[in-house]
């Protein structure tokens, strides 16, 4: 994809910049209306609060700003699913107590899907809060399909913020090996929007979201018991 004459819409903190596209069309019914039909009323929405302290409670992340630091001063954000004995996913809460809403694992917000280079035909899930993306299975984001281009730690990070419902991705300004969104090269945070292409390395990535205006987690009815 290219862009879209090069211009540039500022967030609300003007930390970052979104190019357009195009609108989907509008449903009949949003999936937040479809999901707060569930159980025929007998639900509740998560507050703000609640939702809030279910996203501390998966990660306590920071806010990533584009560094200029040496690699090795660059702050890791790669935090590795946790397991149980037996291998498995460990179950996270989100968005409630224990007793109110439990997930299998932690919640996916979006995906990188990769179109060229090694692992063309995977994908990656990207998760709340600050992804690190790296070559090695510690990031939060690994692509390990074997690009040596690629850094193995933190060559750029995307963000996704529960509150906003908006994905920045941020370069690692301190990284030699340039990566760009639909062929420019990013010198600070940008808004990802659908279908933008990711280049890294000899690695092409396909932006796909999942949470945003129309869904979030934090949107799912708690149940009465």
């Amino acid at each position: 994809m290219t862009s879209q004459g090069g211009s540039n819409d500022p967030t609300k903190d003007g930390s970052a910049s979104g190019r357009p596209h195009a609108t989907p069309e509008t449903r009949s019914t949003s999936l937040k209306e479809a999901l707060a039909a569930i159980g025929q009323g007998d639900d509740k929405e998560i507050s703000s609060g609640e939702a809030t302290s279910g996203v501390e409670s998966i990660m306590n992340d920071k806010d990533v700003q584009p560094s200029n630091k040496a690699p090795s001063e660059v702050p890791s954000e790669a935090q590795p699913e946790t397991v149980t004995e037996s291998g498995g996913p460990k179950t996270k809460v989100f968005g409630g107590s224990d007793e109110e809403l439990k997930y299998y694992q932690e919640p996916v917000v979006g995906w990188l899907v990769v179109v060229g280079g090694p692992g063309i035909g995977a994908h990656r899930p990207i998760f709340t809060g600050s992804n690190t993306i790296g070559s090695v299975s510690d990031q939060r984001i690994p692509i390990d399909f074997g690009d040596e281009y690629i850094s193995k730690r933190e060559q750029a990070y995307i963000r996704y913020d529960a509150d906003d419902r908006q994905f920045l991705f941020i370069p690692n300004l301190a990284k030699t090996n340039v990566v760009s969104i639909d062929n420019v090269k990013p010198t600070s945070a940008v808004r990802l929007m659908p279908y933008d292409i990711i280049s890294m390395g000899n690695t092409q990535l396909v932006f796909i979201p999942f949470c945003g205006d129309e869904f979030d987690w934090s949107d799912l009815p708690v149940h009465s018991k």
